[in-house]
């Protein structure tokens, strides 16, 4: 598994990049918003999964920031026995 990105957009950009990506697996951290933006990864058909905020943070190296929720993102990701929401 590779990253393709972790530059910041904003989110209509972000709707776009979908829109214009090849289908690939997205990983988002369960939040408030994380059910609108799978749907929304899945109706431009790409696969998409949440993954507990809990083991993300528990991953984060450093302070929270949204590029360092990213990298902890894909590395729970990674994980050998990690379970989507």
């Amino acid at each position: 598994n590779t990253v393709l990105s972790n530059k910041e957009m904003t989110p209509s950009q972000f709707e776009e990049w979908l829109a214009k990506s090849k289908p690939m697996t997205v990983v988002f951290e369960a939040c408030a918003t994380s059910n609108y933006w799978k749907q929304t990864a899945e109706r431009h058909g790409h696969e998409a999964k949440l993954i507990s905020a809990k083991l993300v943070s528990n991953i984060r190296q450093t302070q929270k920031t949204d590029a360092n929720d990213a990298l902890a993102i894909v590395q729970a990701s990674q994980l050998v026995d990690v379970q989507f929401i």
